[in-house]
Formats: structure tokens, sequence, C-alpha cells
């Protein structure tokens, strides 16, 4: 879309090799299928460190689809925002954080319409 290739990637469901190959055979500087931490970490690669900025089902559209999720964008809004305003809040205390906002393109209310 952009006419630049993408730094970074992401599997949705890796195997035991994805991260290996992502790293050393696509050239890619980090991927995002962790979901087992909260801040971006490196790991060794063959050619260079790899960076791991972990993914996130918590400010995501998808939890339009769970009976526990929002129902309307409004509600999604005010969550993302409330997330953020603590993020940023204790990021000014000097701890680091990560706010990961997934939103698919067909995912309502985000995306194109039904």
């Amino acid at each position: 879309m952009t006419g630049q290739r993408p730094l970074g990637w992401m599997t949705g469901r890796p195997a035991p090799n994805t991260r290996g190959l992502i790293a050393e055979e696509g050239g890619f500087l980090y991927d995002r299928d962790s979901l087992g931490d909260e801040l971006p970490y490196w790991v060794a690669s063959a050619q260079r460190p790899h960076l791991v900025i972990p993914y996130s089902y918590e400010a995501n559209d998808n939890r339009f689809n769970e009976n526990s999720g929002f129902s309307t964008g409004e509600q999604f809004f005010t969550y993302v925002q409330d997330a953020f305003d603590l993020l940023y809040s204790e990021g000014a205390a000097g701890s680091p954080k990560l706010l990961s906002i997934g939103l698919h393109g067909a995912s309502w209310p985000g995306g194109r319409p039904h």
C-alpha cells in the first residue's frame, strides 16, 4: 500500500519455528506474535537482535464478537481512552507501558459496513 517493505510481522498463530523464520529468512525487525508479556523485549536471532512487541486482546475490536465484550463503538472508545489515561499516568511516574490496540479492517464498527 505504501510502496515500502514492512518491518514487522504478525502470524496470529505461530508455530515453534515461526519467529526464527521471520527474523532470519524474512528479514523482519519485529513480530507481534507473543501474548506472554506486557512490554516489548529483545530475543536473539542468528543475524541480529529481534524485537518482540506483545499483542493483546484487551483493547481489541474482536471483543465486539464476545458476549462479555463491547456492544457499541462508544464503549470501545471509552475503554481505550481510560486504558490510555491510566497507562500514561503510570508511565509518567517512571514505569514504562505499552498500549496495544487491535483494529481489524472487517470488524464492526471500525471497518467496512456489512
